[in-house]
This record gives C-alpha cells, sequence and structure tokens, in this order.
C-alpha cells in the first residue's frame, strides 16, 4: 500500500542561530505522523573537524559535500528544503540535470546570496519552487536582487520558539543596582565595546552588568575581556547554553536586556528574553524589526551610540508603566509570531500546497 506520509528531505546548516532552528524544528516534525523526514545537517563549523587545516573557503564545501552526500545517490523525497550557500546551488544544479519534478524549498534566515562573478545562484533561484524567509527584510532584499520571483513563490514565517520551555518569569524585585543582561558571541558584531562604553561611561555608579559569551570569543578579543575584567560590578558567564542553570537565574532576575548589535539578521535571544518577560533594549537591524517592535514590544537604540544605551535604560528604570508595557506586549508578540509549534504547522503546510501545485 502507498505510504500517504508526505516525504520531505532537511539539508540545513547547524551554526549558531541555524543549530537553534535545527534543534527546534526536528522534534517537532519527527513526532508528526504525517511526515516521513530525512535530515542531512551541515556543519559548516565544529571545533573537531578533521578538514579545519584546510583554507576556509575550501574547506566549507567540502563539508557540505561530505555531510549531504548522500541526497545525490537516493531517490528524492516529495520535497527537499534547503538553506543557501554550497548545497543550494549545487543541489539544485543536480535536480535540473536530472530534471526530477520534487519541491525545492529555500529556507535562509537571511536573503537569497547574491554571486557577482557567475550564474549559481541564479540558476539556484530559478530551480526553487518556494521560498521561506524569516523575516519581511529578508524577502525584500531578495526580491530587490531577484525581481523575477513571482510573488506567490515568496512567504514570510520565522521558526519561532517552544514556549513550553520559554516560560514568563516572576519579576525580580528591586535591587540596588540596576541589573543588565547582555549575551552574545562575536563580541564586537554584538556591540559589547558600546556596551562596555556605555556601562563605564555612564552606568557603573548605580547598575550592575551580567554578560554571558563564549570564551572562544575572548581569544579573538583580549582588549574585551581584559576592559571586562578592569571595570567594577561586571560579572562574566562563559560558555553555558541559553536554557542552563546560570543562564536561566540570570534572566529571572536581572531587570532588562540588552543588545546594541552592529550587525544581525534576526536576533533568537531577544525572542527568548521577550518570551520569558524581559524588556529588551536593541539595535533594530534587518529582521529585528520584526521582533522588536519600538515601544511596544522593546526599545531600539541607534548601534556605536554609548549615550544612547544609558539613555534607553535609564528611561526604563525610571518609568515602571512602560517596563510593564514592555513585558506584557513582548510575551503577546512572542505567542502570537513567533511559536514553533503554530509555525512549524504553517511551514509544514506552506510545503504540502508547493507539493500539490507541482503535480
Amino acid at each position: 500500500m502507498k505510504s500517504t506520509k508526505t516525504r520531505i528531505d532537511f539539508a540545513l546548516i547547524t551554526l549558531t542561530g541555524n543549530q537553534t532552528r535545527y534543534d527546534i524544528l526536528r522534534p517537532l516534525i519527527e513526532k508528526r505522523a504525517d511526515i516521513a523526514a530525512r535530515w542531512f545537517p551541515i556543519r559548516t563549523w565544529y571545533k573537531e573537524d578533521p578538514l579545519r587545516f584546510l583554507p576556509t573557503p575550501l574547506r566549507m564545501r567540502l563539508r557540505h559535500l561530505l555531510d549531504t552526500w548522500k541526497l545525490y545517490l537516493t531517490p528524492p523525497g516529495d520535497a527537499i528544503v534547503l538553506h543557501v550557500f554550497e548545497t543550494y546551488y549545487l543541489y539544485t544544479a543536480f535536480h535540473r540535470f536530472f530534471r526530477h519534478r520534487h519541491v525545492i524549498v529555500n529556507n535562509p534566515d537571511g536573503r537569497v546570496s547574491i554571486s557577482q562573478k557567475h550564474k549559481r545562484y541564479e540558476n539556484a533561484v530559478a530551480e526553487t519552487d518556494l521560498f521561506i524567509f524569516w523575516s519581511e527584510w529578508a524577502a525584500e532584499e531578495t526580491l530587490t536582487h531577484y525581481p523575477h520571483i513571482p510573488p506567490q513563490k515568496i512567504k514570510v514565517l520565522h521558526p519561532g520558539i517552544n514556549l513550553n520551555e520559554w516560560l514568563l518569569r516572576t519579576p525580580p524585585p528591586p535591587a540596588e543596582r540596576y541589573r543588565i543582561l547582555f549575551i552574545g558571541g562575536d563580541l564586537f558584531r554584538k556591540g559589547a565595546d558600546t556596551l562596555l562604553d556605555a556601562f563605564e561611561q555612564y552606568l557603573q555608579d548605580d547598575c550592575e552588568l551580567f554578560v554571558c559569551t563564549q570564551s572562544a570569543y575572548f581569544a579573538d578579543h583580549p582588549e574585551i575581556e581584559k576592559r571586562l575584567n578592569s571595570l567594577p560590578h561586571v560579572h562574566i558567564t562563559l560558555d553555558k547554553r541559553p536554557q542552563s542553570e546560570e543562564i536561566t537565574h540570570l534572566r529571572n532576575t536581572c531587570d532588562v536586556f540588552v543588545l546594541p548589535t552592529n550587525e544581525d539578521t534576526s536576533s533568537w535571544v531577544a525572542i527568548e528574553c521577550m518570551a520569558s518577560g524581559i524588556p529588551v533594549i536593541i539595535s533594530p537591524m534587518r529582521g529585528i524589526y520584526d521582533i522588536v517592535i519600538e515601544g511596544e514590544t522593546g526599545l531600539h537604540i541607534p548601534p556605536k551610540d554609548p549615550k544612547a544605551l544609558a539613555d534607553a535604560v535609564t528611561r526604563l528604570r525610571a518609568d515602571p508603566a512602560l517596563y510593564e508595557r514592555l513585558v506584557v506586549n513582548g510575551r503577546k508578540h512572542i505567542e502570537a509570531n513567533f511559536n514553533a509549534e503554530t509555525n512549524t504547522e504553517r511551514y509544514l503546510s506552506l510545503i504540502k500546497v508547493a507539493i500539490l501545485a507541482k503535480k
């Protein structure tokens, strides 16, 4: 008897935010009786990679091939979900050559890559049946560079988070010092230097700063580590997962989360903090506009502006009504737009519609 399950292959990058997407999406899909999924996680970078001695471009290409080669040797499913980069344009070329009829889905966190040297991405885009972007910015940027994509192929849907794992906290009692939380990896990209300038120049007299990062980033930026260790009322937490006991305690006890980022396509940590009931002060880069709405679900600050950051902290501290509004609206916004259970259902429905349209 022919299976009624929808067969979907997933060849997705597993790095930083995309690892989070993979960790959320896979268990939600695997528990469904109507989906037969095969997974080909692409380890773009990991510490134990035996290819790490190779130049980065070569290593990345080989890593993509080593992690996805079975895709090219097994019969295709009803659809395949891809990220951007090498596997996207290689597999779409393979698909075109063999005239496969299954649906190609592109699901990147940012826009579709732009290549000035050759047609690899233009060809990949032409073969793609459905684009599911994480943000309005990513969709608009892609259409700017690929205006021939039919609008019906473009959808915007963030993977979302598991709200059962991110519960609304009880507000912490007032403390002598206002507790500022920063969680970020690539410290300069996430604006750690701007945060330190703001803390040192304007906030250290009556605030406390909690910095959570990875020790590997201190190796890249020893000057940041030196500054952190030289300032009073600064606490550093290293190498802990977002839902570790240590990070959970900080989310439950800090007053505000601050991310003066210089470069981001989205922000998982902002979504998680809003779901937990921590007001967010952030530089609204790209897809962050979909997450943090100025004055309603959080506060916006310009990047590289320590005074603006300090002013936003002071404003929030002085206005309990604003604080409460951001907490309530932030949680509602995440429940409505970033619920992984709901969004995964919508995600699979979009793919099924595309499959039916191609039959």
